[in-house]
Formats: C-alpha cells, sequence, structure tokens
C-alpha cells in the first residue's frame, strides 16, 4: 500500500518523459532591422529560442496574404540570420514565423514547431534610381558633325509620356543601361 503513490509518481514520470520534445519550442523576440525597402534584397537577425539546424523562417502578412520565406545563413540556438529577396512586394507589416522541427528522443518527428512574433517586420515603399540592363544592340542619333570615338559613351536624357526621366547610355553601341528615378 505504501508503494502505490511512488509507482503511480514514477509511471507519471516515464509518461511526461516520452511526450515532451526534449527541446523547447522555439520563441522569437526580436527581429533587426526591422523594416527594410521593397526595392531588393534584406539580411535580418532574428533572436529568440529554441532554434536548430533545421529552422526556417518566414514572413506573412496578414494584409495581403503574402508570405515571404527567407534563406537561413547561419543559425545558433539563440539567433538566425536569414536574407528575404522583397524587391516589388505590396508595402505592409508581417508576423515573423520561425519553424523549428524536431525528432524526440523516441524517434518521433515534430514537423511543425512554430515561433511568431506579431507585426514584427514592415516592408515600406521603396524609393531611389532602380537599373536595368540589356545587351542587345542600341541604336543611338549622333549629329553628323560629332564623330562618335570607339571607346567613348553616349549619353541621352529622355523623358517617358508619363513626366518620368529616363538617362539612356549607349556604351560602343553593344548595351543599354536605363536608370529610371521614381
Amino acid at each position: 500500500m505504501k508503494r502505490l503513490p511512488l509507482f503511480v509518481c514514477l509511471g507519471l514520470l516515464l509518461l511526461v518523459v516520452t511526450v515532451i520534445p526534449v527541446t523547447a519550442s522555439p520563441e522569437i523576440y526580436s527581429i533587426s532591422p526591422a523594416t527594410a525597402p521593397n526595392t531588393g534584397d534584406v539580411t535580418v537577425t532574428i533572436t529568440g529560442t529554441g532554434f536548430n539546424s533545421q529552422s526556417t523562417v518566414f514572413v506573412a502578412a496578414n494584409s495581403t496574404g503574402s508570405v515571404i520565406h527567407g534563406t537561413v545563413v547561419s543559425w545558433s540556438p539563440t539567433s538566425i540570420t536569414c536574407t528575404f529577396s522583397l524587391n516589388g512586394q505590396t508595402p505592409a507589416k508581417f508576423n515573423v514565423v520561425v519553424n523549428s522541427p524536431l525528432t524526440d528522443p523516441t524517434g518521433h518527428l515534430w514537423p511543425q514547431d512554430n515561433g511568431f512574433l506579431s507585426d514584427a517586420f514592415e516592408i515600406y515603399q521603396g524609393t531611389g534610381m532602380t537599373a536595368m540592363t540589356t545587351t542587345a544592340p542600341v541604336a543611338t542619333t549622333v549629329p553628323e558633325t560629332t564623330p562618335l570615338p570607339t571607346t567613348a559613351a553616349t549619353v541621352q536624357k529622355t523623358v517617358s509620356p508619363l513626366g518620368t526621366e529616363l538617362g539612356i547610355i549607349a556604351i560602343l553601341g553593344t548595351a543599354l543601361l536605363l536608370i529610371k528615378r521614381k
């Protein structure tokens, strides 16, 4: 009779050890930088706990439904550095999510073990110049009185019908660089 409570306690302890994963679920404390323009890639560092070598990162916007997956560059149990491609993304606030799947000591895989930080990252409308290149041959108009040296570049300024200023640079007649001012 005196041993019954001891067996009950041991039984409960065994049950707890086999059901609860060894590693705690990921928890996110912060992301830095917390804002970025929608004009290219951004590398961020996420701090928290419970990260592992299988961790993946994504941001999700409630307002637009957009999900952007990051590429993990480095990780530790308390930090993940990853890169997001934000070019052309709609400006919005995003939730940050880290998924750190794990396998417990009994071999059971826990594929969805997420940490979540609400509205922690914001993409804003970027400004500045955007460059596009092409290697198609370029036809330029040069006055007959101005000879074009074989090593020179020709610069021509054009205004589009929408009033956008475009700078066109032709180098040796083989490359074209358009610089658009927003």
